[in-house]
């Protein structure tokens, strides 16, 4: 397993101020604390006015307009993994950390018998999330979550390249990006539902969301995102 961690960052002096911040903080974490697999991290900056000081260690592609929302640019990153011969994508916001059983995680998920037919989150204690999700770390513990509302944390969500080929929203996306900046993970819950796929969350490692880290001022062109047949055009 080689996965790829797909964060989308925002940072804008009138939207969003400390974006660079978290996704710093975000890929410093990930460094610190995954250990035992080879990984890549690919960060889609949508449509920051000013460029995030990345280091060579990982991908960064600064997108001049952001259609579609988060939804769009995981898309799009899903596809550079793809290029990049990654074989496990994990899709999140830039405002997630983990704690230091990171490579539970995924030890967890590569030896379930599921996982090419189920997409996967860490366990998550805070108040963001519905009463189901609100688990803290239980090790060994592998959570259902299928016939819930809208299954696992929809600030993050991973899944194999298998599972990507069977449950992909159509030819080229994984995402339908109806909802670009909320709601997504009732939509892709839904979706792979309807589709055979499963949903759990993995109590060997506990993510934390900085739900202030979300946008909260954004106007209705960008938040509403454009008409669904423009969405469906695919990535810009």
């Amino acid at each position: 397993m080689r996965p790829a961690f797909i964060i989308v960052t925002h940072d804008s002096n009138e939207y969003r101020v400390n974006g660079h911040e978290f996704v710093t903080h975000c890929i410093e974490n990930i460094k610190a604390n995954l250990t035992e697999y080879e990984y890549d991290i690919i960060v889609i900056d949508n449509a920051s006015t000013k460029m995030y000081e990345y280091s060579s260690d990982i991908i960064y592609v600064h997108r001049s307009k952001q259609p579609g929302g988060v939804t769009r640019a995981w898309n799009f990153g899903i596809g550079i993994a793809i290029a990049n011969k990654n074989d496990y994508f994990v899709c999140m916001n830039d405002d997630i950390t983990f704690d230091s059983n990171i490579n539970k995680f995924f030890n967890a998920i590569d030896k379930h018998e599921l996982k090419d037919d189920a997409i996967y989150a860490p366990a998550c204690s805070t108040g963001t999330t519905f009463h189901y999700q609100r688990i803290p770390v239980t090790p060994g513990l592998m959570k259902e979550v299928t016939d819930t509302l809208d299954g696992p944390h929809d600030f993050l969500l991973s899944f194999s390249y298998k599972f990507y080929t069977k449950y992909k929203y159509n030819e080229t996306l994984m995402f339908n990006d109806i909802n670009p900046f909320g709601g997504n993970g009732i939509v892709i819950h839904n979706q792979i539902k309807r589709l055979g796929g499963r949903s759990f969350i993995v109590g060997d490692c506990e993510q934390f969301h900085d739900h202030g880290g979300a946008w909260r001022k954004l106007p209705p062109e960008i938040r509403d995102g454009l008409p669904l047949g423009d969405l469906m055009k695919g990535s810009n």
